[in-house]
């Protein structure tokens, strides 16, 4: 297994942001992996060894570094849904060229890296970006845990597979600003967790915090069940979509 961290702004075309490489020494699908708004690569990357052992290359994006953004939990304009597109469709087109990747691309995205990915996931948005025809295309699957569905509208029509963790305590990222219940496209899965909260796969003791204008709520409420179920259900999704 190859790491690596690539920060030189020749690498990718207008590059805003760094990134880890976790990939194997034969060629395999990749996964593009987002951080949350504490622009914390961590648990990133402890995924991506994670995709590594199921047989999928990875890369862990650093959003905030190159933009000069420290933690903006209450400051989601700071580092938009739409900057964090840009930054997947960017690498995606690089990760093609690469010798490591073959075949399908998937991007996993935690908490406003989750609604990074349902930006991502919507034709319009895209469109309105600006991307090309052979861009639009470039992820083929879309996995995102407890998304904040305030900063960004989860399209009705899933034009692509999209897997969905959220946990219903959720004090944070609150699932009712989430329109699970009329989404209906057959190219969504959503998996609620009824004892778990925001960053239930992240163990660890909770995080109490309270903030301006969003007030109190747990930033971590681990759930072990929650924690192997949502485990298990991604590499599921994985195998079925880019392999």
């Amino acid at each position: 297994m190859l790491t690596g961290c690539v920060s030189n702004p020749t690498v990718v075309e207008e590059q805003k942001f760094n990134f880890l490489e976790k990939t194997l020494e034969k060629s395999a699908p990749t996964v593009i992996l987002s951080h949350g708004s504490d622009c914390d690569t961590r648990h990133a990357s402890d995924f991506a060894t994670k995709l590594n052992d199921w047989g999928y290359n990875a890369i862990v994006l650093n959003h905030c570094v190159r933009r000069g953004i420290f933690s903006h939990i209450s400051r989601a304009g700071y580092l938009s849904p739409w900057d964090r597109t840009e930054d997947y469709f960017k690498i995606a087109s690089w990760i093609k060229k690469q010798k490591y990747h073959s075949g399908k691309i998937a991007v996993i995205g935690w908490s406003q890296g989750g609604s990074g990915v349902i930006a991502a996931s919507d034709y319009q948005i895209q469109r309105n970006l600006g991307m090309k025809d052979e861009d639009i295309n470039l992820i083929d699957a879309f996995v995102a845990y407890y998304p904040a569905c305030d900063l960004a509208a989860l399209p009705t029509k899933a034009e692509r597979p999209f897997l969905i963790h959220h946990g219903v305590k959720d004090s944070l990222a609150l699932i009712v600003k989430c329109p699970y219940g009329r989404l209906k496209d057959t190219n969504y899965r959503i998996l609620k967790y009824a004892d778990a909260g925001h960053s239930f796969d992240m163990p660890g003791p909770d995080v109490m915090a309270c903030r301006e204008p969003i007030g109190c709520y747990k930033s971590r409420e681990y759930s072990s069940p929650a924690h192997k179920k949502s485990n298990d259900e991604t590499k599921r999704f994985l195998d079925e979509h880019l392999k």
